[in-house]
C-alpha cells in the first residue's frame, strides 16, 4: 500500500472517534475557553435530575434550595484512530452545584445555579498560549444561571406545561469553566404528567443556548438545540418513601455542519429518597452514550434539596394563616371514619387519583346523617368558616354511556336536587358526576367530570 493511501485510511478512521468520553481531536490546535460541564441539575421546582418540570411551588412556601455534587471521569480527551487516549485535557472533575428557586407571584418562578468545582484533573498542556505546559486548573466557578419559569399549564387539570428561560452569566474561573465572556441565554418547554395515584411520570425538556462560539482543537463549541426525557415511578404512589426512574440529556450544535464531538448524549439512572415532606436526597450512575465534549464515559452525583413547608401544611395553596383546615383530615368519633377535605380545584378523575395517593377514596354517602355531616364539614366545619366552603366533589358519577356508580363501597343512597350543568366536552367524552353545590342546601347537583371543584376523599 502506498504512503498516501495510508494516510487518508488513517485520517478516515481517526475522524470516527470511537466512543470514549468527550472527545478533541489533536488538529488544528486553537485552544480557546470551552465549558465542559454538563451535568446541570434542574434548579426550578419538581424536576427529575437535570430535566425541569413544570409546575412551582404556592405562594405560601415560595422557596427551596438545593446542593448537588458529581464527579465524571475523562470529560475531554483525546482518542487516537486504534482508540487509545493520547490526551486527557480533563480526566476528573468533583462538581458542585448550589440552587435555589422562588415563586415570586401565581405562576411565575425563578431558579438560580451557581456551578463550582474542585479536584479537576488532567495532563499538563499549553492551555493559554503562552508556550509553557501546565495542569488545568484545580479549582474553580462556572456561570451563573437564572432560569425564570411560566407555568402555562397545571398538570392536575390535564398535562403540565411550562416555558423556562436560561440566562448565563459569565462568572466563570478557571479552566473548561466557560467559553466566552459574554451573557448567553436561551429557553425550553417543560412537558410533564403524573399518571393519577400510580406514582408514574414522564417528562419532557427541548430547547436551545445561544452562545458566543469558541473553540477548543477540533471541538466547536457553538449555540445548541438541547433536549431530555424522563420517566420515574414513585413506589406506593405519591406519599412513597422512594422514586426510581431514568433520563436521557442530550445537545446538537445549532449548525448544518455537526461533528460528532458536537452531538452530546448521556444516560441516568436515579433514585430519590423522600426522607420527610420537606427533604428529598437524589443520588444514581450515569454513562456517555455518544461523548460528545463535556460527556464522562461514566459519572456518580448525589444531591438533597429542601422544600420548606411551615407555611402551607396541607399544600392546597392557602396560607395556614388564612386556612381554616390547614390539617385537612377530620376524624368522625362515631363511625373512626377519616374525611380528607381536599380545597385544591381539580377534575373528578384528578380529585379520585389524588385520594387514592393517599390510600382514601372519593367519600361515598351511604345514608342522610352522613350526607349532613358531610356536607357541614365543607359548608360549616368545626369552626363555623367551612373546610372548603366551594363546589366540592364526592365518589359519585356517571361514565358515558353508563349507570350511576360510587367510587368506594355500593350504595343505593342519592339526593340530588334538579340542576344538571352539562357541556358539549366534559359530558360528552367524560359524563358526568355529584358534587355539593349550595351552602343554603344538603343536595347535590350534577356536572361535567372535567370541570374543577374541591373534594371529599374517604379512608377506607
Amino acid at each position: 500500500m502506498n504512503h498516501p493511501l495510508r494516510q487518508s485510511l488513517a485520517s478516515l478512521v481517526f475522524t470516527l472517534l470511537l466512543f470514549v468520553g468527550g472527545v478533541a481531536s489533536a488538529q488544528p490546535r486553537v485552544r480557546e475557553p470551552i465549558d465542559v460541564e454538563r451535568f446541570e441539575p434542574h434548579i426550578t421546582y419538581d424536576g427529575f435530575v437535570n430535566t425541569e418540570g413544570s409546575d412551582v411551588r404556592p405562594e405560601a412556601d415560595r422557596w427551596e434550595a438545593g446542593l448537588y455534587l458529581n464527579y465524571g471521569l475523562n470529560q475531554l480527551v483525546v482518542v487516537n484512530g486504534d482508540n487509545t487516549i493520547s490526551d486527557r485535557f480533563v480526566s476528573g472533575r468533583l462538581g458542585f452545584d448550589l440552587i435555589g428557586s422562588v415563586t415570586i407571584i401565581g405562576p411565575f418562578a425563578l431558579g438560580i445555579g451557581m456551578p463550582l468545582f474542585l479536584a479537576q484533573s488532567g495532563d499538563e498542556a499549553d492551555l493559554d498560549g503562552d508556550g509553557f505546559a501546565e495542569s488545568p486548573s484545580f479549582a474553580g466557578l462556572g456561570d451563573l444561571r437564572l432560569a425564570p419559569k411560566v407555568r402555562l399549564l397545571d398538570d392536575r387539570e390535564i398535562v403540565g406545561l411550562a416555558i423556562i428561560g436560561d440566562l448565563r452569566l459569565p462568572t466563570h474561573a478557571g479552566d473548561f469553566s466557560g467559553g466566552a465572556r459574554m451573557v448567553s441565554g436561551g429557553a425550553r418547554l417543560a412537558l410533564d404528567h403524573r399518571f393519577g395515584g400510580s406514582g408514574f411520570r414522564l417528562g419532557a425538556n427541548a430547547g436551545v443556548v445561544i452562545r458566543e462560539g469558541t473553540v477548543f482543537e477540533n471541538v466547536n463549541a457553538l449555540s445548541e438545540y438541547v433536549y431530555a426525557v424522563a420517566a420515574s415511578y414513585r413506589i406506593g404512589g405519591w406519599d412513597g418513601l422512594v422514586t426510581l426512574g431514568a433520563e436521557v440529556n442530550g445537545a446538537t450544535a445549532l449548525t448544518s455542519d455537526v461533528a460528532f464531538e458536537e452531538l452530546p448524549l448521556e444516560a441516568f439512572l436515579f433514585g430519590k429518597i423522600h426522607a420527610t415532606k420537606e427533604w428529598t436526597v437524589s443520588f444514581g450512575p450515569s454513562l456517555g452514550i455518544v461523548p460528545g465534549y463535556g460527556i464522562p464515559t461514566f459519572r456518580v452525583f448525589a444531591g438533597v434539596r429542601y422544600t420548606p413547608t411551615n407555611n402551607d401544611r396541607d399544600g392546597d395553596g392557602i396560607p395556614d394563616d388564612e386556612d381554616a383546615c390547614p390539617d385537612t383530615v377530620v376524624t368522625d368519633p362515631d363511625s373512626g371514619v377519616a374525611y380528607m377535605m381536599v380545597a385544591a380545584h381539580m377534575d373528578w378523575s384528578h380529585a379520585q387519583a389524588n385520594c387514592a395517593a393517599y390510600g382514601y377514596t372519593l367519600v361515598t354517602i351511604e345514608d342522610t346523617a352522613e350526607n349532613d355531616l358531610v356536607w357541614e364539614l365543607i359548608y360549616e366545619g368545626e369552626d363555623g368558616l367551612g373546610h372548603i366552603d366551594a363546589h366540592t366533589w364526592i365518589g359519585y358519577r356517571q361514565p358515558v354511556g353508563d349507570s350511576w356508580q360510587w367510587d368506594g363501597v355500593s350504595t343505593s343512597y342519592e339526593n340530588f336536587d334538579s340542576e344538571v350543568i352539562t357541556d358539549d366536552y366534559g359530558t360528552v367524552y367524560f359524563g358526568q358526576a355529584a358534587a355539593f353545590g349550595d351552602a343554603a342546601d344538603m343536595y347535590w347537583h350534577e356536572a361535567p367530570q372535567t370541570w374543577r371543584y374541591a373534594s371529599v376523599c374517604e379512608s377506607p
